[in-house]
């Protein structure tokens, strides 16, 4: 009798989706989409080419489906210190600390900064989707941010408010910079205490 478990030409072999999702964003957050080969994806995942298409379509579509994987790590990560803390030092330490974790990542990785500012702008001129993805993460960015304020810091007018977030999202670009060209984590840190302190007096001597 013949054994009918031999796989079809042709069938994608099985994978674990999760897995592949992270290593196809590695590949990226490292290299970028230009320099990303679908040869450096296909190492990365263990998947065959023609498996790798079949999961997850062209590059292109690999690549816009890593910024959202990555958006969501960041949201996930960062958004509950804006939204859940008592009290502004809280809310940012949380902020900034998460920021950095993200842009460092774990003990042996290379730090990367943020894959909007780090790769994704790069990418704008040539495809424009790309830069309105960016542009929406930026104002959600602003607006989680904003909210954060005007609640932890209710005598700020909105001009205030604007100012202020305005400088903080600022801060976590030039962060994320940082961290990619290779400043140590240690002295982004003393900068973000500095950040965090003018944010705070700013915050007290409008509500004294």
């Amino acid at each position: 009798m013949k054994n009918n478990n031999k796989r079809t030409p042709g069938r994608p072999r099985e994978f674990d989706l999760e897995f592949a999702q992270t290593a196809i964003l590695d590949e990226f957050w490292t290299k970028g989409f230009s320099a990303t080969s679908v040869d450096d994806l296909s190492k990365a995942t263990g998947m065959v080419k023609p498996s790798l298409y079949s999961a997850f379509g062209n590059k292109f579509s690999m690549y816009q489906m890593s910024i959202q994987t990555y958006c969501e790590l960041a949201v996930k990560k960062l958004r509950p210190h804006l939204e859940e803390s008592d009290h502004i030092r809280n809310a940012l330490e949380g902020l900034f600390s998460g920021s950095l974790d993200i842009y460092f990542g774990g003990k042996d990785a290379e730090p990367r900064g943020c894959l909007l500012s780090a790769t994704a702008i790069a990418e704008t001129l040539n495809h424009p989707e790309i830069g309105e993805v960016v542009q929406l993460q930026i104002k959600m960015m602003h607006e989680d941010i904003a909210k954060c304020l005007t609640r932890l810091c209710p005598n700020w007018s909105e001009e205030q408010v604007k100012l202020q977030t305005w400088i903080i999202v600022s801060s976590l670009h030039h962060l994320s910079t940082s961290a990619r060209v290779g400043m140590p984590r240690n002295e982004l840190e003393e900068s973000v205490v500095s950040i965090i302190d003018a944010v705070i007096e700013k915050c007290d001597l409008e509500q004294a």
